[in-house]
């Protein structure tokens, strides 16, 4: 993307870096500011007798569905006079077909549509030729899909190779309104779709400063591929898998959007800031932003899903303790968005998609194929994933979430578990990995503090809250241990209570 503002015949370059082509201009505006909140960035620049305000948010909705599945984000371009007159200033933006792909080896297409609804809107599709879908490049970046680039039709426009429409900029400060019908490769002489604007600058004093809005949408049709299945981005139940719709809505929201992110902001940074200071705040702002672009809404309106990518990582997808650090910003915002996180996780597992008897780890090793592990094949880290204990793949069997280690019933008729059943299984259970231990040449000693874990593993099947009581009296139970034995039983079991009592709180 590339932005430059024309003042009084004079082009400066403010985003991007268009000027090391030949395009008529060196110069570039001096920034004087950037405030970046947990929605927005916002940057101030002078250009001679002008201020130009460039604002880049993504508003977050955690309460509303529609808003938050758009995969849209908003720029806003706002100049005022530095001086006591007024001045005309014209403004452009742009962007390469490298949004497309991060291949420029690939073939690209365009179009130019008008959509009409209160505004009139001039939006600009580009995509692949050749749609590759649910592939990315090693960099993370789709290889299907199209990618929307709007204003309003008070703009001129082009699609052309990206320094010819800067040069015609410089030199005319408006675009020609032409698109060049040569589809070709991302590389050659670099396709681009570009608008020019002119713009009335005032001082301050005597009104407040035009304001211009643009938006670049990202459509993946289908989005994901699921276990059995293809999913739809959630916005599509909404607008009935119509592009220009949604467009539409976007651009005739953004002025409210824009005054919802700033609520947000205020919320979260004076929260934030009664907590931690202003190096929290920071953080904070940083954290949300990296939270809500790793994940995105699936499904229908009548079933959405929250899906998420490990977008610092390795990109897989669901990935069960990448959730549990994600919990906290959901639980601020929205904590019913919890449940649309969960519920893939769970469908695959209730479906019987996974062939383990603990939490699966994550749904994919490479979004958007979020299809599991049908053959079981993948990351062991049972006690992150299950709350239930550090484990080795020689005892993934050992997990039932139906009663004991051995398919069988804990529980009396009245609920209560069968306490001498269950210190009978603990003795059994450890003396086998005792004498396992001793036959195994790659145990150096015998580890307690490890077999008493992998014990309670085979014991995780119980019903959580008979599971607690268990658990509770463990420091009351004469275990037939030694001392050591029976006091990192009750150190595991306390560990034990605190998550189990955390569950059903947050259940109930």
């Amino acid at each position: 993307m590339a932005g430059l503002v024309r003042v009084n015949g004079q082009t400066y370059e403010f985003m991007g870096h268009p000027t090391q082509d030949d395009i008529g201009t060196k110069l570039q505006a001096k920034q004087v500011s950037l405030k970046v909140t947990p929605t927005q960035s916002m940057f101030t620049f002078n250009t001679g007798p002008i201020a130009l305000a460039v604002n880049f948010f993504t508003p977050i909705d955690p309460t509303d569905l529609k808003r938050l599945s758009l995969p849209a984000s908003y720029i806003s371009v706002s100049a005022w006079s530095l001086d006591s007159d007024t001045h005309e200033v014209e403004v452009y933006l742009d962007i390469s077909a490298e949004w497309t792909s991060g291949d420029s080896n690939e073939e690209v297409v365009w179009e130019v549509i008008e959509v009409i609804g209160n505004n009139t809107i001039l939006n600009a599709d580009m995509r692949l030729k050749n749609q590759k879908t649910f592939e990315e490049t090693d960099q993370f970046e789709a290889q299907w899909g199209t990618v929307k680039f709007f204003t309003d039709t008070t703009v001129t426009h082009e699609i052309n190779a990206c320094p010819t429409m800067r040069s015609h900029f410089v030199k005319n400060g408006k675009l020609d309104n032409t698109i060049d019908q040569k589809f070709r490769k991302i590389n050659d002489n670099w396709p681009g779709v570009g608008y020019a604007r002119t713009m009335t600058a005032s001082p301050l004093k005597d009104k407040a400063p035009s304001v211009a809005y643009y938006g670049v949408a990202h459509v993946r049709r289908p989005a994901i591929e699921y276990t059995d299945s293809q999913l739809n981005q959630l916005w599509e139940d909404y607008f009935n898998g119509d592009d220009n719709k949604m467009v539409q809505f976007v651009y005739e929201d953004m002025e409210d959007a824009l005054k919802r992110a700033n609520d947000l902001d205020d919320r979260v940074v004076a929260d934030a800031k009664r907590v931690g200071g202003d190096s929290y705040v920071k953080i904070v702002s940083a954290a949300l932003r990296q939270a809500y672009g790793a994940i995105e809404l699936m499904g229908t309106v009548s079933k959405p899903w929250m899906m998420l990518k490990e977008i610092s990582s390795n990109g897989n997808c669901q990935t069960v303790d990448v959730i549990y650090p994600h919990f906290p910003v959901q639980l601020y915002l929205n904590p019913t968005l919890l449940r649309l996180l969960m519920e893939p996780l769970l469908d695959n597992q209730e479906r019987g998609f996974f062939p383990k008897k603990y939490s699966i780890h994550d749904l994919g090793t490479h979004y958007p194929r979020c299809i599991g592990h049908k053959d079981g094949v993948q990351d062991n880290v049972e006690w992150d994933d299950s709350s239930g204990g550090e484990t080795d793949e020689s005892t993934d069997n050992d997990y039932n979430f139906s009663g004991s280690g051995d398919g069988e019933p804990l529980d009396d008729d009245d609920g209560c578990p069968q306490t001498n059943n269950f210190i009978d299984r603990i003795r059994l259970m450890h003396e086998e990995y005792r004498k396992e231990s001793q036959n195994n040449t790659k145990h150096k000693k015998f580890d307690i503090e490890s077999n008493t874990q992998h014990v309670l593993n085979r014991l995780f099947g119980l019903d959580q809250r008979n599971k607690l009581k268990l658990l509770e009296t463990l420091s009351e139970v004469d275990l037939g241990l030694s001392p050591e034995c029976t006091q990192a039983y009750v150190r595991i079991g306390q560990g034990f209570n605190r998550m189990e009592l955390w569950a059903l709180r947050f259940n109930n």
